[in-house]
């Protein structure tokens, strides 16, 4: 997050350094300070959404050239999959489907021991 903040801090001192300072300006300017707020705590959901949606008013003008702007979108990415890390470790390894199946698992382990099969040529099914 560090970087993204550093990023924000760099276009905002552009923007406000430029000559003509207008409404637009003060628009990207906001929406850049929104973002910076954002990014500034925990990574909720709806933290990143604001900070996307900010960023991407702030773009409207073409605030970012389009190597930064590529740049920012993968640190955003980055940043979200980092956050959404437990979520998904969590579905990955929820295994509440065996408590459904308690009374056919001892069969169905026992009748794979009997067989002595290739247990790495067992069928997985998602």
């Amino acid at each position: 997050m560090c970087s993204c903040i550093r990023c924000h801090i760099l276009f905002q001192k552009g923007v406000v350094q430029d000559k003509r300072y207008s409404q637009k300006h003060l628009d990207i300017l906001s929406s850049l300070v929104l973002a910076e707020k954002a990014l500034h705590g925990p990574g909720t959901n709806e933290r990143r959404l604001i900070a996307h949606l900010a960023l991407s008013t702030a773009n409207q003008m073409r605030t970012f050239r389009e190597d930064e702007w590529a740049s920012l979108i993968v640190l955003l990415q980055k940043l979200d999959i980092i956050c959404d890390i437990q979520e998904k470790v969590a579905t990955a390894c929820d295994c509440s489907f065996f408590y459904w199946h308690r009374v056919t698992l001892p069969t169905y382990f026992a009748n794979l021991y009997e067989s002595k099969m290739d247990l790495h040529r067992l069928m997985v099914r998602n």
